[in-house]
């Protein structure tokens, strides 16, 4: 089966489920959209990776302090911090793929990852990633069109909180 659903070419889901609550959206996403790339996946022999990113920051500091009475204590840092950031896959199964950088992702980062990806497997690769801007970026998509045969990428139901 084929995913004709305009929302995947697109990636905006508002359009899609306009006017549905966060609940509503998961539970489409999850009983509807989700199985139909599960079966594409098995027709295609494809292998279905969970994709984010995240950092790490090195910047915790424990010290005590004292100050007398009716003053605010005083504590110097270190002005040396650090920051790591790292995205990641993991599939179905449990297998995980990784690469650490520095700074913050951008679309050059994010197919250098996905090239990773498609380099070191036989199958073609069901990327599920968030809605952040560089997957969605312009570089990113034709970037994937050109690896058409290697990966496919898809966008779960938006879903943000509004607490």
């Amino acid at each position: 089966m084929k995913l004709n659903n305009p929302c995947f070419a697109r990636a905006i889901w508002d359009g899609c489920f306009g006017g549905r609550s966060r609940e509503e959206k998961i539970k489409h996403w999850l009983e509807i959209e989700y199985p139909k790339i599960e079966e594409e996946a098995k027709e295609n022999g494809a292998e279905i990776h969970w994709g984010d990113e995240t950092g790490v920051a090195l910047s915790t500091f424990y010290a005590r302090s004292y100050a007398p009475k009716g003053k605010t204590p005083a504590v110097r840092l270190p002005a040396r911090q650090g920051h790591i950031s790292f995205i990641s896959s993991i599939t179905n199964r449990g297998d995980m793929r990784f690469m650490m950088y520095r700074g913050a992702l951008n679309t050059r980062l994010f197919m250098t990852f996905a090239e990773r990806l498609i380099k070191d497997t036989e199958k073609k690769i069901y990327l599920i990633v968030d809605n952040l801007q560089v997957h969605k970026a312009k570089k990113t998509r034709l970037w994937e069109q050109k690896h058409s045969d290697r990966i496919k990428l898809f966008f779960p139901a938006s879903v943000r909180s509004t607490t």
